[in-house]
């Protein structure tokens, strides 16, 4: 999980969540953050969410962008990764609103930084 960086380097309050239970207990026995649950960004209430960071499929990134709209403060950021460079396009071309500031890349892998 992506959290153990952002509770390492002094961030603030911290929301996580995993569909996966497993990862959520693996996390949870080794971070300390009251707010990490087995769920998803749907759970996560509207205009709470500075910095938002998801490691997922571009096909999951694309069903979830209206959810990471609804849950990002105004000015909020999305570091969104998990798909490759050849599937940037479709995953840009389903965040409503906002713009992409950056497209990192790094071998098979890509990287979108996102402003609301």
């Amino acid at each position: 999980m992506l959290i153990a960086g952002r509770t390492r380097d002094g961030a603030g309050r911290v929301i996580a969540c995993d569909n996966d239970a497993v990862a959520v207990r693996i996390a949870r026995d080794n971070l300390r953050t009251p707010l990490l649950f087995t769920g998803s960004v749907d759970a996560i209430a509207p205009h709470t969410v500075d910095l938002l960071v998801a490691n997922i499929s571009p096909e999951a990134v694309i069903a979830l962008a209206p959810d990471f709209l609804r849950c990002l403060r105004p000015r909020g950021l999305a570091l969104l990764s998990g798909f490759e460079p050849g599937e940037a396009p479709d995953v840009r071309a389903a965040l409503p609103g906002g713009s992409v500031l950056n497209l990192l890349t790094k071998g098979n892998w890509a990287l979108l930084e996102w402003r609301v």
